[in-house]
């Protein structure tokens, strides 16, 4: 009986925790994202949406950040209910594969202790970085050139502490 109550507690703690800790909106979303990176401004071009697939829910936030001609993007969608969607996609990036050819040069990292890929497109001369995240959030962020130690830079220093 004892141990019932024990396990009742602790499920309606957990419960009541997990529902603290999720962002109610994709504008709380998008307000998690800084206003200020790397030296680079945040510009006007933002935006945060909900969206539903097979009924499942989920926020997507964006900003960009501009410095002179320059300008960064960051993107992050917070799967909420949809994490085998994610898990799918980011399940590849543990096999390890590298790639190097003429036109992209890709490989798997990890970031603290998040999984992440980094793409740098040799044909468009764009790079992208993206860091799964507590098995909920992906956050990818990318700009024009060969910027991968800024992309590393501009990802270490976004406040993960702060995501539920």
């Amino acid at each position: 009986m004892k141990s019932a109550a024990v396990f009742i507690l602790l499920f309606f703690t957990v419960t009541a925790l997990s529902a603290q800790q999720e962002f109610k909106s994709p504008e709380d979303l998008k307000a998690w994202l800084p206003a200020e990176i790397a030296g680079y401004a945040e510009d006007a071009d933002n935006h945060a949406s909900e969206q539903q697939l097979q009924g499942k829910l989920y926020f997507i936030a964006a900003k960009q950040y501009k410095k002179s001609q320059e300008a960064i993007s960051i993107v992050i969608i917070d799967y909420r209910t949809s994490v085998q969607v994610i898990t799918s996609v980011t399940s590849a990036w543990e096999d390890g594969k590298e790639v190097n050819n003429e036109l992209i040069q890709s490989k798997n990292i990890t970031i603290g202790n998040n999984k992440a890929k980094e793409i740098y497109d040799k044909k468009n001369n764009s790079s992208q970085l993206y860091v799964y995240h507590n098995d909920q959030y992906l956050i990818t962020v990318s700009m024009k050139g060969d910027y991968m130690d800024l992309l590393k830079q501009v990802i270490t220093n976004l406040p993960f502490s702060r995501l539920p």
